[in-house]
């Protein structure tokens, strides 16, 4: 902006001042000098021109750069979530085993204790006969009577064990 102030300043136009963008010269019609200050500015225009390639091309690496350690750093919290996540299958089928095994020692334990209630109640069952007289247990020649005959059937057999254990048929 200051260029333009100063060109002004010398009393030239707007129009002047971009005359020669708008029309080139035929390099017949220019001087050494003109050729030279043509060839700079041409040089100085290319060279600008590289300038912000370079660093469009250097934003670019930085912007990949920076993309890469994002990249990264998001792979390691994803490989951090992997292993997380076995260690986290690994104490769940170990504590499935262990719910497995308190499973079936519940299960073992419940059927103890029908076995227990089951003796206790067999134990006061022979205990009530033993104590209110009608605990004689029938021996085999109770069952077949006085008579000591072979010949009995099974009901006369089941009405004997009955009878002698207190019971009628």
């Amino acid at each position: 902006m200051g260029e333009l102030n100063s060109k002004r300043s010398e009393d030239q136009s707007v129009s002047s001042l971009f005359a020669d963008q708008s029309r080139p010269k035929a390099l017949d019609e220019m001087t050494k000098e003109d050729l030279f200050n043509e060839g700079d500015a041409k040089l100085k225009a290319s060279e600008d021109a590289v300038d912000r390639m370079h660093k469009r091309v250097n934003e670019g690496i930085d912007l990949g750069n920076a993309i890469n350690a994002e990249l990264l750093s998001q792979r390691e919290k994803i490989e951090g979530m992997t292993n997380k996540v076995k260690d986290t299958q690994s104490v769940l089928k170990r504590t499935n085993e262990l719910l497995k095994y308190f499973g079936r020692q519940v299960v073992t334990d419940k059927i103890l204790m029908c076995l227990l209630f089951l003796i206790v109640v067999v134990i006061a069952v022979i205990a009530y006969l033993k104590f209110s007289g009608k605990g004689r247990i029938p021996t085999i020649s109770d069952l077949k009577g006085k008579d000591d005959t072979t010949t009995q059937t099974p009901t006369t057999t089941t009405s004997a064990f009955l009878s002698a254990i207190g019971m009628t048929y």
